[in-house]
Order: C-alpha cells, then structure tokens, then sequence
C-alpha cells in the first residue's frame, strides 16, 4: 500500500486530524496506520517541539482551539501535559492486524483525553475506559498490553517515517510525497485521486529547490 498515516497520541493535531477522518468517513483501508513517537522524529531531523518554545506551544493551543471550533469537534486538554505515550501507542501496534479494532482504540484513546480531560497516566481510570468503550476482556487487554511484538513494531515505525523524510505528526503520505499537518488533509485527498496541483507546477518547485541549493553551496 502506498498511503501511511503517521500519528502520536501526545499531538492535539492528530486528535484533530483523527476526529475530521472519522466525520468525513474516510475510508481508512486506504492507508496503513503508523502509531509513532514524534519527539524521537523531531530529534532525529535536528528540530524542537513546541514544548520547547513558548510562543510557539502557545499559538498551538490558540490554533487547535479555533481550528476545533471550526470543525465543531469537542476539544480541551488532558489532564497531565506532556505524559508518556509509549504505552498507548505500542498498544496501537498491537492491533495493527485487526484495523477496524485498531481504529476504535485509537478514536477512544484520543477522545479519553483530548475530548474528555482524562489523565494518560493514570493507568486504572485509561484501562476502565478503554476496556468499556472497546469492548476488551480482561484477557483481550492484559495480552495486548503485553504484546512483546509490539514495541518492535513501534520502533520499525519511527524508522519508517524517518525514511520517508516525515519531520512531524500528524503526517499523511501517498507515493512517497509527505502531507504534514491538518490542513494537508485536502491536498491529500487530491493526491489519492491523482489530481495533486503540485504535479502541474513542478518547474516551479524545481526552481525554489535549486535556489535554495545554490545558496548553501555558494
């Protein structure tokens, strides 16, 4: 399949992201759902979070907020800023060979925090809730939670997007070309269809490339 969707819980554009797929009733079987750990993305490309710069980090908040309006998606803040996303995105890899149950954890595992105010971390209030709102047994859970498979597959995901030149989440690719952010969402679309602008202008991408080129050799 040549259609990744990359993604980390930890970003409130992946929740939003998430939610706009669910309203427009993507067809998710068009692209592989890739659960992975932005931080270690963004260190890998030399870049700095939001967290890192407080304008920045506070224009996202401005941002998502507008943008959640917009959409009408409920939206507010976890309960803990920033928690550690490992064990809910490994949990993610565990499912990734059953998607429409991959893409019910995810949609509850946003939701549970950046709809509901729910804290990541505490472990027992996530697991209640997961286990209601997905329908999990006890054993179902416990061996998912467990899935020993399941940190590898994380770890082959971040290698992955670093290979297909992905530098943030949520990322959207099709063909190789990387679609990064919300407001990509459309122009991926098109790309599905064949109908990218970009292909009608490459000359012109051609040249800001070779300018750009050009002054760091110079």
């Amino acid at each position: 399949m040549d259609s990744k969707l990359y993604f980390d819980f930890t970003s409130p554009y992946s929740y939003l992201l998430w939610e706009k797929l669910i309203q427009t009733k993507f067809d998710f079987s068009k692209v592989i759902i890739k659960p992975v750990v932005v931080g270690k993305i963004i260190n890998d490309v030399g870049s700095v979070g939001p967290a890192g710069i407080p304008s920045k980090r506070n224009f996202l908040f401005q941002d998502c907020i507008r943008k959640a309006h917009r959409s009408n998606i409920k939206f507010q803040a976890p309960a803990r800023l920033p928690f550690n996303p490992m064990d809910l995105l490994r949990f993610a890899c565990a499912l990734e060979n059953n998607q429409a149950k991959q893409i019910e954890f995810i949609t509850n595992t946003f939701r549970f925090g950046w709809r509901d105010g729910g804290d990541y971390e505490s472990f027992s209030k996530f697991k209640s809730w997961i286990m209601d709102t997905c329908h999990f047994t006890e054993e179902e859970y416990e061996n998912l939670n467990s899935d020993r498979n399941a940190r590898k597959q994380l770890k082959l995901n971040i290698q992955d997007a670093i290979e297909s030149q992905v530098f943030g989440v949520p990322s959207l690719t099709n063909k190789g070309t990387v679609f990064w952010g919300l407001d990509a969402f459309e122009d991926f679309q098109a790309s599905l269809k064949g109908e990218d602008p970009l292909n009608m202008h490459l000359s012109v991408y051609k040249k800001f490339i070779d300018i750009v080129q050009g002054e760091q050799n110079g």
